[in-house]
């Protein structure tokens, strides 16, 4: 007697197993998607804010630009009104004296903007010790390229230049001012402002915008533990190497002074293409993680609640079905022993169980009146054996389900799904897989025939792409047969080609017709899908290069039940309805369908509509 017990703890381990599998797995997808969708909208957020800062910090060379071409004499009242660092009008005679190459290439007739270096005497020129104020000192930064120098004594500068032409068209001087960078905050300050709204977390500011001359930070947002602006700070080598270098564009996760941002690092060059700077924006990580978590805690607590609420289903469900199972049981040891007029009174609202209930009853009552008919006369024996053979071929009709059970238990078994296989049961286990493959292709075509027998093979039409649709999925479900003989498929059929067919008896068909051919194709040999498209028509032809089937043999070739074997094919398994339903089939799509003989094998054609 099964012990109800361990009939319940079977049930609820299998039931809690599976469903902390699913959990599991479910956590798992719950936290790549959730941590992938951050990801890509911190990216997609850092993205928007490098390009707004490029627009902003070209916008203000445009700003210089437009206060030169509005200015005509009073250069100092502009220069006050702009917020210029300087403003000059050199004459064509002092040229060559100039240290500005933006100026100077605006001798050549055309307005010129960019970013350049002003070194510690032009700075003076500009404004006696303006150098000194600018001065700033290197620090010490992790990771950054080693370096010697301690200062930086030069400047960045943003700068246009236009030229002034006389009456002849003659570049007669050049005009030129610009906006020093260095320890100037204004420009950063504005881009965080217009970028990223002056939003703060957990009192930082969410986003940070850097001006770098060469790899050193000139002007910047960017705070150090004590607060202040993290001026003469570098960045890492790895962003030196990419940037400065390589002149590429470097954007990654990156810890920026003393917090992780989302950055992204774009060259500054100036107007011969030398990278000189860079621009940085960076978004600041936390909140983007701190949302991470919380949608990721948030989805595991419905999980978890999920997975509570399906244990608890678990439990009401293994009682369900174990105590009809045990009442089944003990009803089965009560007729065993001789009590043929027990029965199960019990309600069983459990499909499967009240069908076996039933039957289980209906069998008891046979058996009772087995017993009965026994006691009156011998001349029932006859009668009770029918009855007994009936209930058999019942039962093995019933048994016929659990063919697919099996088929999945043993390629459960070849995957090595349950544990792992040696070579000898693999072999083993392909041998069952192979001849289950073969049951199971005889049972499709017995249903078939017996659907054909009754005239219930009911055309079901639709459209479909013949290539895509059904030939590609059926080579992929004979590619391990075909493996076995080493046996290359060749699907020469044409793309997107549209049929109008019942795609289930097309199925039928073509699974009919490349098994055949895999079957008689010679060892290590070829079959061939190949289609052709007319006006109204396809032709389809598969093909394999196994022995020529002799003249006098193809009368018997659609018909049923009718096989031809010639001499080293005794091994091949097959039951003479396959091409008996592909003729068939055809028939129903008003098509028609023939073998032709070639040299090195055989040929099976059919004539479809489209």
């Amino acid at each position: 007697m099964i012990d109800i017990k361990t009939l319940k703890s079977q049930l609820l381990i299998s039931f809690v197993a599976i469903i902390l599998i699913f959990a599991f797995l479910v956590s798992i997808l719950g936290f790549y998607v959730t941590q992938n969708h951050i990801i890509a909208s911190a990216k997609e957020e850092v993205d928007k804010a490098i390009y707004a800062a490029e627009s902003v910090y070209n916008a203000e060379i445009d700003k210089i630009k437009t206060a030169i071409l509005i200015t005509n004499s009073d250069l100092e009242l502009v220069k006050k009104i702009v917020g210029l660092d300087y403003i000059f009008e050199i004459d064509i005679a002092d040229k060559n004296n100039l240290r500005s190459e933006i100026a100077r290439s605006a001798f050549n007739g055309k307005g010129i903007g960019g970013t350049r270096i002003i070194n510690k005497d032009e700075l003076d020129i500009i404004d006696e010790g303006l150098s000194g104020s600018l001065k700033i000192d290197i620090k010490s930064t992790p990771k950054a390229v080693p370096t010697d120098k301690e200062f930086l004594s030069s400047a960045l500068a943003i700068e246009y230049a236009h030229p002034i032409i006389d009456n002849k068209g003659n570049v007669i001087a050049v005009r030129y001012a610009g906006k020093i960078i260095n320890k100037e905050f204004n420009l950063v300050d504005r881009i965080r402002d217009l970028v990223f709204e002056d939003i703060s977390y957990d009192n930082k500011p969410i986003g940070t915008v850097t001006i770098f001359q060469d790899d050193v930070r000139v002007s910047t947002n960017v705070l150090t533990i004590d607060n202040q602006r993290a001026i003469g700070t570098r960045v890492s080598k790895e962003v030196y190497d990419a940037v400065i270098i390589s002149g590429s564009t470097w954007q990654k996760r990156a810890f920026v002074v003393n917090d992780w941002y989302f950055t992204c690092y774009r060259p500054i060059k100036d107007i011969a293409s030398n990278v000189i700077g860079i621009l940085y924006v960076g978004i600041l990580e936390k909140p983007f993680i701190d949302l991470q978590k919380k949608l990721f805690f948030t989805f595991l607590l419905i999980v978890i609640l999920s997975v509570i609420l399906a244990v608890l289903l678990s439990i009401y469900l293994a009682n369900r079905i174990s105590k009809p199972v045990i009442d089944i049981t003990q009803a089965t040891a009560k007729v065993s022993e001789g009590h043929l007029n027990h029965r199960l009174k019990n309600k069983i609202y459990i499909k499967e169980i009240s069908e076996l209930a039933s039957s289980f009853n209906l069998m008891a009552g046979k058996l009772h009146e087995r017993e009965i008919s026994l006691k009156k006369s011998k001349d029932q024996v006859e009668v009770l054996n029918k009855r007994y053979l009936d209930m058999v071929g019942f039962v093995s009709h019933e048994l016929k389900g659990i063919l697919a059970s099996i088929v999945l238990n043993t390629y459960s078994l070849q995957k090595g799904l349950v544990g792992p296989i040696n070579e000898a049961q693999r072999k083993t286990l392909n041998s069952i897989s192979n001849n289950l493959d073969y049951l199971t292709s005889t049972v499709k075509n017995f249903l078939s025939l017996s659907r054909i027998e009754k005239d219930e093979m009911l055309l079901n039409k639709s459209k479909f792409l013949l290539k895509e649709n059904l030939i590609v999925p059926a080579i992929e479900a004979f590619k391990e047969q075909a493996l076995e003989k080493d046996i290359n498929i060749i699907d020469d059929t044409e793309s997107n080609v549209d049929i109008y067919a019942d795609i289930s008896l097309m199925q039928i068909l073509i699974n009919n017709l490349l098994s055949n051919a895999i079957k008689y194709a010679s060892e290590h040999g070829s079959v061939v899908i190949s289609s052709k498209k007319d006006i109204d028509k396809l032709l389809l032809e598969v093909y394999n290069d196994g022995r020529p089937i002799d003249e006098v043999d193809k009368d018997k070739l659609f018909k049923k039940f009718s096989r031809i074997v010639y001499r080293g094919m005794e091994k091949v398994k097959g039951t003479g309805i396959g091409l008996f339903i592909v003729s068939e089939i055809v028939k129903r799509h008003n098509g028609s369908v023939w073998f032709q003989t070639k040299k090195s094998g055989n040929s099976f054609k059919m004539q479809l509509p489209l």
